[in-house]
């Protein structure tokens, strides 16, 4: 009944908002419980009750196609497709604070093709590889310090094309 039990929290705080910044151990323990049952709106209540508290972090989910769609389906999923005449890459958002998107679009695919992330002083952190023309990758940042980085779209073990992206924290 996990319902009932957030009812009761929520009485609580209906009473004293300030009791979200002072919560004890057993209503922290009950909006865990209610949010690893998976119950819907009610579980994420609790979540955001956890995230007001500072007891939890969350980062929504990013959902993308996939990958082996056949591209009749995933240009309906994305809408219409604008077909490019050069090599494209866009990165978003700028700055990022959890994760940042590489989106590229290349004429063909080569030998060594790659999305290259480097430090500002040149140090090589990430290589990913590119297995097809049009696409875009997740790239998460939790490991990286705040900063500006280097994402060059490589081909042929070339540098096509450049952006900069900053994270902060």
């Amino acid at each position: 009944m996990p319902f009932v039990n957030l009812i009761d929290i929520l009485k609580k705080v209906s009473i004293d908002t300030s009791i979200v910044m002072h919560m004890d151990s057993t209503d922290i323990q009950t909006l865990i419980s209610i949010t690893t049952s998976g119950q819907g709106q009610v579980s994420a209540f609790a979540r955001n009750l956890l995230l007001a508290a500072g007891k939890t972090t969350y980062t929504e989910p990013i959902f993308l196609p996939e990958s082996g769609l056949r591209s009749s389906k995933r240009d309906k999923y994305r809408g219409v497709k604008t077909h490019f005449k050069e090599n494209v890459l866009k990165v978003y958002p700028n700055p990022a604070k959890t994760h940042f998107i590489v989106e590229y679009h290349l004429l063909d695919i080569g030998k060594k093709c790659c999305i290259e992330i480097n430090d500002i002083m040149g140090k090589t952190l990430k290589i990913i590889p590119i297995t097809i023309a049009e696409d875009q990758k997740i790239i998460p940042v939790n490991t990286m310090s705040q900063g500006v980085y280097v994402v060059t779209l490589k081909n042929y073990g070339k540098s096509i094309q450049q952006a900069k992206v900053t994270l902060i924290r």
